[in-house]
């Protein structure tokens, strides 16, 4: 299905098990990308990141953090620091810039109707920091929802496994307390925050 001359990884299959991601390595190793494929389909669609994808639960569009390495011609680059929204249908790709002086942004999870991205921002200045916000996918307006503590990571960095969406109005957070070697759960709730 996917075959380069340079090395891949497979990553794994979209929730409905119609797409394959795949980690990509080309440039004699220097560097990597993800790409999809749909499994009936050799016709392979780039990001412009090697990080983790999350995907719709509509399965209209696939979302991806940065830094993007973007394409400016003449075989040069640029860094972009965004979110990066694919539609399935159209494999264009549109980037979001949903926070200002953000470092890096995570995607963790939609919302079960789709409508919401739960996302991490990260900042180093003064201290590192990294703070939770929800997306509005259809307004491209955000929402912060929960600021973290300096030198304090909100769960395992790009890890969407910490967090899930028990509702679309109830989030589950699961952060690692490594004072008290124990893991906690908790409930948000999305609208409050609390």
């Amino acid at each position: 299905l996917i075959y380069s001359q340079d090395k891949s990884m497979v990553l794994g299959f979209s929730p409905d098990g119609q797409w394959l991601s795949f980690l990509e390595y080309f440039r004699a190793g220097d560097d990597e990308r993800v790409g999809i494929v749909h499994i009936n389909s050799k016709t392979k669609h780039y990001f412009f990141s090697s990080s983790k994808l999350v995907w719709s639960p509509d399965m209209r569009s696939v979302v991806q953090g940065g830094p993007h390495k973007l394409p400016r011609g003449g075989g040069k680059f640029f860094i972009e620091d965004a979110l990066l929204f694919m539609g399935l249908e159209t494999a264009k790709p549109e980037l979001v810039y949903p926070i200002e002086w953000a470092s890096y942004y995570t995607p963790l999870a939609f919302s079960p109707d789709g409508s919401k991205l739960l996302f991490a921002a990260s900042y180093t200045s003064p201290k590192l920091r990294q703070d939770l916000f929800l997306l509005d996918v259809e307004a491209k307006k955000t929402k912060p929802l929960i600021r973290g503590e300096e030198g304090v990571l909100l769960g395992p960095l790009g890890d969407s496994g910490s967090y899930f969406f028990k509702s679309d109005t109830e989030l589950l957070m699961a952060k690692e307390n490594l004072k008290e070697k124990a893991i906690e759960i908790s409930v948000i709730n999305i609208e409050t925050g609390s």
